[in-house]
């Protein structure tokens, strides 16, 4: 190995000129012990001449040595590794932090400023930034995904709602069909029990009752990871649902389907998709959040939306 090659992993070009400097001021040692050894043995200290010899060899052989030779032979390649150590621990240190602090900043945008708040759009710009800086300080993807959970179920949650909101309205459809059909058996006359057509006013009551306890959205949906497999969960109030005819069924499960879909996007980018976004504001959010759920169980079953 040359001696210009010694010096190839401190610093390219600088490590070179460094090279350079540390060769020319061991040459002037080197030439500067010789000489006083000559004056030394001029003067008959031999002695004293023989360490000059000595001393003027040395610098020779450290320009013959690699850089982190030099540190070794001074006693500071320990105490380099100790500082590099230290300044793992920093870096490790700063990155559990930063983890930490990055998770309830994504909690943060998940659950601030929801049905008309923040513009969806937003808090997307805001996640980009925060991933961003999260990997540019070379945190591994796996770690990251771990810290938006509640963030991406914030989002599942909300196109979730959208699927159960069209099979609670298809429903309250259905009971108000029911309540129409009972009301036209008495009209405006009072109810009469004695009446043959009083044991078919009981069925129907009985029925809106039963239906009407079939979908319910389920306790501490959001912290018990349920909503992380959204389409299972989006068609547990489809199976709920014993009164549906064979297209109404084929409907819902299509929506569990579409919600579903953009739900996967959403988590593979880490991030709302535009796609979502402009779903979401469709059908899901913003200032006219209930009516919006409203259109979409409208669009899927126009005629049930008249009569609900």
């Amino acid at each position: 190995m040359g001696r210009g090659e010694h010096f190839a992993g401190v610093g390219g070009m600088g490590g070179a000129i460094l090279r350079r400097i540390v060769n020319v001021l061991l040459a002037f040692l080197s030439i500067g012990a010789f000489v006083l050894a000559l004056y030394l043995a001029y003067h008959d200290k031999v002695a004293a001449a023989g360490v000059c010899i000595a001393a003027s060899i040395l610098p020779v052989l450290f320009s013959q040595l690699p850089f982190v030779e030099y540190l070794k032979i001074l006693g500071l390649e320990a105490k380099l590794r100790e500082r590099v150590n230290e300044a793992d621990a920093i870096v490790a240190n700063l990155k559990r932090i930063a983890l930490v602090s990055a998770e309830q900043l994504f909690s943060q945008a998940a659950l601030a400023g929801r049905w008309g708040g923040e513009a969806l759009s937003s808090k997307q710009k805001r996640a980009a930034q925060l991933t961003a800086l999260l990997q540019g300080l070379d945190i591994s993807p796996t770690e990251i995904t771990s810290t938006k959970t509640v963030y991406l179920r914030a989002i599942a949650h909300d196109l979730a709602h959208i699927s159960f909101s069209v099979v609670r309205n298809l429903v309250q459809a259905k009971r108000q069909a029911l309540a129409r059909e009972r009301g036209l058996l008495f009209g405006k006359n009072p109810v009469d029990m004695r009446d043959p057509k009083g044991a078919r006013w009981n069925e129907l009551l009985a029925e809106e009752g039963r239906i009407g306890a079939q979908v319910k959205w389920p306790d501490n949906a959001f912290g018990s990871g349920e909503l992380d497999d959204l389409k299972a969960f989006c068609m547990t109030f489809v199976d709920s649902v014993d009164v549906l005819t064979n297209d109404e069924r084929s409907t819902l499960v299509a929506i569990a389907d579409e919600v579903d879909s953009l739900f996967r996007a959403c988590r593979e980018a880490g991030n709302y998709t535009h796609e979502t976004i402009r779903y979401l504001e469709r059908y899901g959010s913003g200032a006219s959040y209930t009516n919006n759920q409203n259109l979409r169980f409208a669009e899927a079953f126009p005629e049930a939306a008249k009569v609900s």
